[in-house]
């Protein structure tokens, strides 16, 4: 070689080259072990790592949000949690063994039906989730939003939010993950039925298990309150801002990219288009079209947005702020309507394959004005939402009051429902407007009943954890719950329909 390498020319060039290949073979040999050997592991058995997603999943699924750093420490949840997942570790290898396993179709129930498993160290198990998930002892389940609200279907896109916000994992890995704690779970059920039970231990279990109820839930969403019962005015936002100052903070370090020097600061009435045929879609564009010109202030165009928008912007009156902040499909037809418009005009109409909107430029915010702009859009919606959640716990307090003196539930509802709209802060020109709206909309206060459901079952998967065992607990039909109960949006009063031994 050294020869051929001597007689330069073409040789010499081509012998370099595959010197050169060597090299760099042996680099990247030796950057893969490298990589190899840094792999990161909460637990290692034998040959087997256990990453830290695995314990993330873990720790956001089984301790309770609320603990303060302190109480986690001096409760040694972390090391519980890590101790759990050695225990899974080993119940996965003696499941091997004994080939104990979970198919396709059972782990896919599992999980379209909200139901996730966690470990923890079953000889301690001092870590009880009965106070957040009301659950019997040993189950080391919880459970997480998969169903739209409105079809009650299981929705992937629901799904995959939850599996982001409650495990920060990807769903293949979340479902690789849940398919080692039901074997794990198996595993320990199995374990723990080996031993001798009574005849009346045995019933009770079976009647436990084999035992259904229907329940009547009427839910106060927190969205429909904040729309058509809270109107802030400015000293009440003043006085928020007292108290407020960290969620304005995060707002603004949320929102300042949307903020550049001159946008528009837009409200929008945003009327959907996808779910209507063609004579529909014609009398909505044309609706949007005889009221723009009535749209005389800023007020107008708030109440419009609260009666007709389908948009959550109806919420703040329409307000989204710079139009950068609607981030929607429609994004560069509002940027081109709004771009030589003044402000305080409204557009003419914007129509698309999916909506019809109009959008009121409330101002070009100035680079001084950034941050006190959206400052003040966010200080509007923590009032809006602080507001609301008074009149969800005050009108779910009411409801409760009249059914537990022997009113129906659902006319205990509609009886909240009209004394609430009668006595509308808005003003009077635009209360037949919002009131048609506010009865009309899916997420208004409403009885929903659920399916049978078990002990072990969830009738209320917004709520924090299942509400089952208490209704089990009731002693006849029509009972209620003695409080109404938080849940994700806002709160629900729960009474018991019927029981099935």
């Amino acid at each position: 070689m050294l020869s051929l390498l001597r007689r330069g020319g073409f040789i010499q060039f081509v012998m370099a080259g595959i010197v050169m290949l060597i090299i760099a073979a042996f680099a990247f040999d030796y950057r893969i072990k490298s990589a190899n050997v840094a792999e990161e592991c909460v637990v290692r058995l034998q040959r087997k790592c256990v990453p830290p997603k695995d314990f993330t999943s873990a720790f956001r699924l089984s301790v309770p949000p609320q603990l303060e750093p302190e109480q986690i420490r001096r409760q040694g949840l972390r090391k519980q949690v890590v101790d759990g997942l050695i225990e899974r570790e080993l119940l996965l290898r003696e499941a091997e063994k004994l080939g104990v396993g979970v198919s396709e179709d059972e782990l896919d129930k599992e999980l379209g039906s909200g139901r996730v498993h966690y470990s923890l160290p079953a000889a301690k198990n001092a870590l009880r989730m009965n106070q957040k998930y009301q659950l019997e002892t040993n189950d080391m389940v919880t459970y997480i939003p998969v169903r739209n609200s409105k079809t009650k279907d299981f929705d992937f896109t629901i799904y995959k939010r939850s599996v982001m916000n409650f495990a920060h994992m990807s769903t293949k890995d979340f479902k690789d993950s849940q398919e080692a704690e039901v074997i794990a779970s198996r595993m320990r059920a199995l374990i723990e039925s080996q031993v001798r039970v009574s005849d009346a231990e045995a019933f009770a279990q079976y009647s436990r298990d084999g035992s259904k109820a229907v329940a009547r839930i009427a839910h106060v969403p927190r969205s429909w309150f904040a729309r058509f019962a809270v109107f802030p005015t400015a000293e009440q936002q003043q006085e928020f801002a007292k108290t407020a100052k960290e969620k304005l903070d995060a707002a603004w370090e949320s929102s300042k990219g949307d903020y550049s020097a001159g946008c528009a600061d837009i409200s929008e009435i945003v009327v959907d288009l996808s779910a209507l045929n063609e004579e529909e879609k014609a009398a909505a564009k044309k609706e949007l079209q005889d009221v723009q010109a009535k749209l005389a202030s800023a007020e107008d165009f708030a109440m419009a947005a609260r009666s007709m928008s389908s948009d959550p912007s109806a919420v703040d009156g329409g307000r989204v702020g710079c139009f950068s902040a609607a981030n929607d499909v429609d994004l560069a037809q509002v940027q081109e309507a709004v771009a030589d418009l003044p402000a305080g005009k409204v557009s003419s109409l914007i129509v698309s394959e999916t909506s019809a909107r109009l959008v009121r430029v409330n101002a070009k915010v100035a680079q001084a004005d950034l941050e006190r702009t959206a400052r003040q859009i966010a200080l509007q919606r923590i009032t809006a939402d602080e507001l609301a959640q008074k009149q969800v716990e005050s009108f779910a307090a009411a409801v409760l009051a009249a059914a537990q003196k022997g009113a129906g539930l659902e006319q205990a509802v509609q009886d909240q429902v009209n004394a609430l709209l009668a006595s509308s802060p808005a003003p009077k020109q635009y209360q037949p407007a919002l009131q048609k709206k506010a009865l009309a909309v899916d997420d208004r206060p409403k009885i929903e009943i659920s399916g049978n459901f078990p002990i072990t079952g969830n009738p209320l998967p917004t709520a924090a954890g299942s509400i089952a065992p208490q209704l089990f607990g009731l002693q006849k039909p029509d009972d209620l719950l003695p409080a109404p109960v938080a849940t994700d949006d806002g709160m629900a009063v729960v009474q018991l329909k019927e029981k099935t031994p």
